[in-house]
């Protein structure tokens, strides 16, 4: 049988878990409604003082790499 101590830890738990849930989203709720306000891309950009996104890489290309450096590695070859 769960004690009370316990079952009042989950409960506070749980709370916390609810509220920091609704904080995020009400940042990003926040954070559309500017998208939706602004004029265009760079209205919203100089409004956010955000950087943009970085470049996105190929993952597949850099593991297939890094395996084959590996394999290299362990067979005594210069990769």
């Amino acid at each position: 049988m769960i004690s009370a101590w316990w079952l009042l830890a989950l409960t506070l738990l749980f709370l916390v878990m609810m509220e920091y849930r609704e904080y995020e989203w009400r940042l990003e709720r926040k954070d559309l409604y500017n998208r939706i306000m602004a004029g265009g891309l760079n209205e919203y950009r100089n409004e956010v003082k955000e950087k943009p996104p970085p470049r996105g890489g190929n993952m597949v290309r850099a593991g297939l790499e890094k395996a084959q450096s590996y394999q290299m590695k362990m067979l005594g070859g210069d990769g």
